[in-house]
């Protein structure tokens, strides 16, 4: 097939109007055509003569969708012509060439029943093979010959604009136009489709049920609609009724098939409503649609006035008296139907860790009041705040607190420090006591008492509950700013007396803190402190620490160390009265071995003493 732009086309006439390009096809071989295409916004106008007058059509597009490419021109029929060397007329004919404009790279959008508009123009034929019927046909598939074309008319004009009814259902065809002689049959398809479009279907998504808002609020609505049209707009709209009767008001415009919208609720006085859709496509076509359940049944929009509450009591609470109290609270509701909480929280803060006390219901419009009673004795020591919510289910809970805080006093807190190892000191030593302590409100400590027992059988515990140490005017009290205190063993005159003198002593130390209402908290050292008297030593070797300071010597005892030493840590001498040899010739009191080892010496036997006024220098 030779398809050079060379060959003449005899008989091919094209029309003069500005812009028109015919799409002719040649011999089987097409034509280039000017690529068409379908965009948003975008509008087309097209005008052709006819036999009839001029048609114009405008196409507003909002919604692109993808036109197929136009199939082939086809022609089932061959051309034989004479016999070889024998010209006919036929060599010199053109084949038939058929040229549709409109719809041109656009699709026609119609309702149903609506009228439509080709322009075409047929050309070429043997007017040996006789007149050129013109017929204009739609088909689903856009595939020639594949015996599903329906012939829309017949008997056309060569050429013209022609307007024809839709008599088709909803959906998207191919619009074509058939030239036939007796020899060639020709099939051309538009360039643009005919998309018969029926009514939208709209849809509200969301909210799927019924909703409740607050006046002068917001929400989010999805809405779905279905259509072929290439543009649709729609409004959305409340209304106080079901019935588009002039008082729906308008809360959003949109274009396109819908999507989630923000819907403002301002200036719309309480009560029910009703969410509405109304949609219109680019033919002309209209639905409005309400948000209903897949029944039927209308959801509601409701406007609702929000609920109040104001917490009446405690407005006083004496923490040094806790006597039980009311918590009372007063709420109403617009619609009467709200439920109302009293709650307990530790830090007004309302984040989630209140514990309700009691529910109560709103059932009439109007102002209400619900209390209970707190017995403080049923709180563990901390700082409360009372308070109260009411919901009538739409958004978040409205909440208040009582005016004061209720404190419920806690004992202090302390933790002793020092000693905090077995320690073992002398008789008139000191050891230092240390201790953390803070009041439970954070309030300041009214002081500290010294708490004194003793452990004499070593098992760990006081002997006797550690009591305050006693002073001459009673129990010694420190100031609430201390956190030490250096003890002394032999006591501090004017302030407190000696410990028990007598014997070895393990000593339970431990602090009492005092707050400001009076609670206390006693706290014991970590460990204890073995007190011991100071070694004794007697002519016989023996060792005493059950003789007070004066008593030692006064039995013939002679203190070993001073007063700092312990008989374990002593050794104690045997004495004896040792009568040493000329030129000494004297008796002299003295350790028994020292004597028994000295040359020449005598000695009376061990704890026997010479006259000298000072044993005690000889041990």
């Amino acid at each position: 097939m030779n398809c050079s732009p060379r060959r003449s086309l005899r008989g091919l006439r094209v029309t003069a109007a500005a812009g028109v390009l015919l799409a002719a096809v040649v011999g089987g071989c097409p034509v280039p055509q000017t690529p068409q295409t379908n965009n948003n916004n975008n509008t087309n106008t097209n005008s052709q003569g006819s036999q009839t007058g001029g048609v114009s059509n405008t196409n507003s597009n909002t919604i692109q969708r993808p036109i197929p490419p136009v199939p082939i021109d086809v022609n089932v029929n061959s051309n034989t012509g004479g016999g070889a060397g024998t010209p006919n007329s036929s060599d010199f004919a053109q084949p038939i060439a058929i040229a549709i404009t409109q719809p041109a790279g656009f699709d026609i959008n119609v309702a149903p029943g609506g009228d439509g508009v080709v322009t075409y123009e047929t050309a070429g034929g043997d007017p040996a093979d006789g007149p050129i019927a013109v017929e204009l046909f739609y088909d689903v598939d856009g595939v020639p010959r594949s015996g599903d074309e329906v012939t829309l008319l017949t008997g056309l004009a060569p050429r013209g604009s022609q307007r024809f009814t839709a008599n088709l259902a909803p959906g998207v065809y191919r619009v074509g136009v058939k030239a036939a002689n007796k020899k060639e049959n020709r099939i051309v398809y538009a360039t643009g489709r005919l998309v018969v479009v029926g009514v939208p279907a709209v849809q509200v998504v969301q909210p799927n049920g019924d909703l409740r808002v607050r006046p002068n609020s917001t929400f989010q609505a999805q809405i779905s609609i279905q259509s072929l049209a290439s543009s649709v707009s729609y409004d959305v709209l409340i209304d106080p009724d079901t019935t588009i009767n002039g008082n729906e008001r308008k809360v959003f415009t949109g274009a396109g098939l819908g999507g989630s919208v923000t819907v403002v609720t301002d200036g719309l006085a309480a009560g029910d409503y009703f969410l509405a859709i109304a949609a219109k496509d680019s033919v002309g076509q209209s639905k409005t649609e309400y948000n209903r359940t897949p029944q039927g049944q209308f959801r509601k929009l409701t406007i609702d006035l929000a609920p109040s509450l104001s917490v009446l009591s405690p407005t006083a609470f004496d923490p040094a008296n806790p006597a039980p109290f009311e918590v009372r609270v007063r709420a109403s509701d617009p619609e009467g139907n709200a439920t109302v909480r009293i709650f307990r929280d530790g830090d007004a803060g309302f984040n989630g860790n209140e514990v309700v006390l009691e529910t109560f219901q709103i059932t009439t419009p109007g102002d209400q009041e619900f209390a209970i009673n707190i017995d403080p004795a049923n709180l563990t020591p901390g700082t409360y705040r009372f308070g109260g919510t009411v919901s009538d289910g739409v958004g978040e809970p409205i909440f208040s607190y009582s005016p004061i805080p209720v404190p419920r006093n806690g004992p202090p807190i302390i933790t002793m420090t020092l000693p905090a190892v077995q320690t073992s000191i002398v008789y008139g030593s000191t050891f230092e006591l240390r201790w953390n302590a803070r009041d439970f409100e954070d309030r300041a400590l009214a002081g500290f008492r010294i708490l004194y027992a003793e452990d004499a059988d070593n098992d760990g515990q006081p002997d006797t509950p550690p009591a305050p140490i006693q002073g001459p005017f009673g129990p010694i009290t420190l100031p609430g700013s201390a956190a030490s205190f250096i003890f002394d063993t032999d006591g501090v005159p004017g302030v407190f007396t000696t410990i028990n003198p007598a014997g070895a002593t393990r000593v339970v130390i431990g602090i009492r803190a005092i707050d400001d209402l009076g609670a206390t908290t006693d706290a014991l050292a970590p460990a204890r402190v073995s007190v011991e008297q100071p070694a004794c030593c007697f002519p016989d070797g023996s060792c005493s620490t059950d003789l007070a300071p004066g008593i030692c010597e006064t039995f013939g005892g002679c203190r070993v160390g001073g007063l700092t030493t312990p008989c374990s840590l002593v050794q104690c001498r045997v004495l004896t009265a040792c009568t040493f040899p000329p030129p000494i010739g004297q008796c002299f009191t003295v350790p028994l071995d020292f004597c028994e080892n000295f040359p020449g010496t005598t000695n009376t036997g061990p704890a026997t003493l010479c006259d000298e006024n000072d044993p005690c220098s000889a041990i």
